[in-house]
């Protein structure tokens, strides 16, 4: 739970914390190894700064989905992460579990993409409180998600819930937009599985976050 107080403003610890949740109950030795090794990356990496650049009205809200179909080996459950910026500024980032088993990766992707546009729209819905309007961009890498985002009806995937298409509505209507990125530009794939450092410092560069040595000016002198 401490990684889990660490991983609220540092989002390349959130996979790591969700993995090590899964064995809170009854931990196993696995559990430990996991662990000694988030231990071994924060004494490398102590400190992680965020930049906020000065920037004018930003008029779109950009949510990045992507889901990790089947990730976990023992409940076959998919893992979903989320990036949210507006303009180059990220608020928000989250990494949680599917709690329907998906039967394909394109299912999977799907409900990653409801997942993100509940968080787009209430985040659009937040910043209207305070009398700013922006539209919401929704990008994800997955050609099938978008597709069955973007018609209207099951088509094929007659075994999704109709609970589950209220988004296709909220697409026809103009209020979510959604795109399509490479995978190998899309900073939500960090959220979803394990990748490697030098991956990882590529999408954190892609939110504003930096690794730096040292601490800062205005920090406590032990």
């Amino acid at each position: 739970m401490r990684v889990n107080f660490l991983g609220q403003d540092r989002p390349e610890l959130q996979f790591a914390c969700r993995e090590l949740a899964k064995g809170m109950k009854t931990p196993k030795r696995r559990h430990m190894g996991m662990l000694k090794r988030v231990a071994r990356f924060r004494r490398r990496y102590p400190r992680l700064i965020q930049k906020f650049p000065a920037q004018g009205h930003v008029g779109r809200l950009d949510v990045w989905v992507d889901s990790n179909y089947a990730g976990c080996i023992r409940t076959r459950k998919s893992t979903m992460g989320g990036v949210i910026m507006i303009g180059k500024a990220t608020i928000k980032t989250y990494c949680k579990g599917q709690a329907v088993i998906a039967l394909s990766s394109g299912e999977s992707e799907y409900y990653g993409l409801v997942s993100g546009i509940s968080q787009g729209l209430g985040e659009k819905a937040m910043l209207a409180d305070w009398d700013i309007s922006v539209d919401v961009q929704l990008w994800m890498d997955a050609t099938a998600g978008i597709a069955i985002g973007s018609r209207r009806g099951l088509g094929r995937v007659k075994h999704i819930d109709t609970v589950f298409l209220w988004v296709q509505e909220v697409v026809r209507q103009g209020r979510v937009k959604i795109g399509k990125k490479d995978t190998k530009e899309m900073l939500a794939d960090m959220l979803t599985k394990a990748l490697t450092g030098p991956e990882i410092e590529k999408f954190l560069n892609g939110m504003n976050f930096w690794y730096e040595t040292g601490k800062h000016g205005l920090s406590f002198q032990i």
